[in-house]
């Protein structure tokens, strides 16, 4: 199962409508939803043809902001946080996933009774970098994790530092995350410089695949979308 998030088409200049609807007209089975700041999430008008267009995916999961915003018990986030429960509600979405480096109060998260799910970090966050530090986050809370293969590769460019987090993450992944680095950071899969890795690892994937490649051209998201189906079907 493979699909886009639709923060893969913030270069092309459209809006998160028409993103699904090019999600979906390449051929695409999940998707997710995201929202970088928290005026994208609260400002976000889900109408009944949105919601009749996403229930065509057979997976569905949302991205929470990450930037401007400190998850901890205010209003300011309790409006973020209600908006999300709203979306994830009326669509049936299978996880919030939200970064761990930006949650001030996991309590708070937590006593939210939303259906939370942690992603690993890049090398650029100060916190949720290493396996330890997702082992740690599941011990003591009941989160389920995303496993980011672009956020592992930039920490520690080998098979093994996968195989780790995915050990500290145990049978809790509900899906990964997937680009390249090339000239750029979350390149596209099929221009990506580490391909040799990405084809090892997804050997190994059996969780649906959400790509995060920056799209700069609308006709490139059913390319990068067959050929990321062409390695892992081998």
């Amino acid at each position: 199962m493979i699909g886009y998030s639709t923060g893969s088409f913030y270069k092309l200049g459209i809006g998160l409508e028409e993103r699904i609807n090019a999600i979906k007209e390449v051929g695409s089975d999940c998707i997710e939803l995201s929202f970088a700041c928290p005026s994208d999430a609260t400002n976000f008008n889900l109408t009944p043809g949105i919601i009749r267009k996403l229930q065509e995916f057979s997976n569905i999961s949302l991205h929470a902001p990450w930037y401007q915003i400190r998850y901890e018990n205010n209003s300011e986030v309790g409006d973020v946080v209600e908006k999300l429960r709203e979306i994830a509600e009326r669509v049936c979405s299978n996880g919030i996933v939200i970064h761990p480096d930006v949650i001030g109060d996991w309590n708070y998260i937590e006593e939210s009774g939303m259906d939370w799910v942690i992603e690993n970090m890049d090398s650029k966050k100060s916190f949720g970098k290493y396996p330890n530090e997702m082992e740690a986050i599941g011990k003591e809370h009941e989160f389920d994790f995303v496993l980011d293969l672009f956020h592992t590769y930039e920490n520690r460019p080998d098979l093994e530092f996968v195989r780790e987090m995915r050990e500290a993450m145990k049978d809790r992944i509900r899906h990964v995350h997937l680009s390249g680095i090339g000239s750029e950071r979350h390149c596209l899969v099929c221009s990506a410089d580490n391909l040799d890795y990405i084809q090892e690892i997804l050997k190994d994937v059996r969780e649906p695949i959400i790509l995060e490649g920056v799209l700069y051209e609308r006709s490139m998201a059913k390319i990068e979308l067959d050929f990321v189906n062409s390695l892992h079907l081998r």
